[in-house]
């Protein structure tokens, strides 16, 4: 499924349009992108955002993204569509190691966006809410309570991504995109997909500047750490405490374990 860009979606800073003339929903695609490697983590994740909800989420949608040489887990699709609508789509970027992979994955999500929005065969979702496998989250409302914080960054000026912000690192501040929401606004998100080719570093990183200047914001109850060791029930409630909604980079089971123990 290639991108078909269209001229007419040309975009700008403080333009806003959803793509095939419907107005946007108040819904966020929650977009679980995996490959083989992190597979085990990602349907763990799944497993326990389904579980978060008490019923049916009109609040958000599921998107499985596997890289080209994975397949979703069909008992978790099954598991998980009892609690969102699923959608499932298969990257066809065939890049692999860092960062090419990463970003070649993404560029998957944004190419799935783009053309069923502009065929009208999803919803006009207001936003995507990146989540890698080593994402958790860290309340029962997170869910609402995101799509609140991207509502409030977003409503006085124009906003394409929002996160952790990670100040300075390599000589460059940028918004984790581990963990980002990204502008479901049609024109920015065909913007988007002509500059996600070979990079020779992470998209995040690399379109940060960019990003900066079209617009970016911090949300403070979403926290990225780069390799970060696992987390005790105890440090996971002080998160809870401190109010953190979501936390990316802690690549072992036990902080999601006691995510689940604590939450459920």
């Amino acid at each position: 499924m290639p991108v078909v860009f269209k001229r007419r979606d040309v975009w700008k800073p403080g333009h806003k349009s959803t793509g095939a003339n419907r107005p946007a929903s108040n819904k966020i695609l929650i977009v679980l992108p995996f490959w083989d490697g992190d597979k085990a983590q990602h349907v763990a994740l799944a497993r326990l955002i389904a579980d978060l909800e008490a019923q049916h989420c009109e609040l958000a949608d599921i998107l499985f993204l596997a890289r080209f040489d994975a397949d979703p887990d069909q008992d978790t699709v099954k598991y998980v569509s009892r609690k969102f609508n699923v959608h499932i789509y298969k990257c066809k970027r065939r890049e692999t190691g860092w960062p090419h992979g990463c970003n070649g994955l993404n560029a998957g999500a944004i190419e799935f966006f783009y053309n069923m929005s502009r065929s009208g065969k999803i919803p006009g979702y207001k936003a995507l809410l990146l989540c890698e496998a080593d994402c958790v989250p860290l309340s029962k409302t997170w869910i609402r309570d995101l799509s609140q914080e991207w509502d409030r960054v977003s409503r006085e000026k124009y906003v394409c991504i929002a996160g952790a912000f990670i100040p300075n690192a390599g000589a460059r501040d940028h918004i984790n995109g581990g963990c980002a929401f990204l502008s479901g606004d049609i024109a920015f998100i065909g913007w988007l997909a002509t500059r996600l080719g070979r990079m020779s570093a992470g998209w995040d990183w690399e379109l940060a500047p960019q990003f900066k200047v079209r617009g970016w914001a911090d949300i403070p109850a979403i926290w990225s750490h780069w390799r970060c060791p696992d987390k005790t029930e105890e440090e996971v409630r002080q998160l809870i405490r401190t109010g953190v909604l979501l936390f990316h980079g802690c690549k072992f089971f036990g902080m999601l374990e006691n995510a689940r123990k604590i939450l459920l």
